[in-house]
């Protein structure tokens, strides 16, 4: 009494959009770069998403490129404004 299974249906690969995980890899490299890589990863989500039918991953590696640039942005401007206004404020006091 020895069954066979029929046969499975073949595996469909799913088709990965090359650039648009480029731009998403370079967004996420900008925390390690000091947001560098995330500028490019803007650049290349936006030619991405212009020239994909499918348009979520590229949405996705722009927000998160210009989140990792706001984030290194407001870094280097508190890191070099702290400074500054400390510094103005003992000038200022004496």
């Amino acid at each position: 009494m020895d069954q066979q299974r029929p046969p499975s249906p073949p595996v469909q690969r799913v088709a990965t959009d090359t650039p648009a995980t480029i731009a998403l890899v370079l967004g996420v490299c900008g925390l390690f770069t000091a947001g560098l890589t995330s500028v490019a990863g803007i650049v290349v989500g936006h030619v991405t998403r212009k020239n994909t039918p499918s348009q979520g991953l590229s949405t996705a590696a722009i927000v998160v490129s210009w989140v990792v640039t706001a984030m290194w942005a407001l870094g280097w401007v508190l890191f070099l404004a702290v400074p500054l206004l400390a510094l103005v404020g003992v000038v200022a006091s004496s």
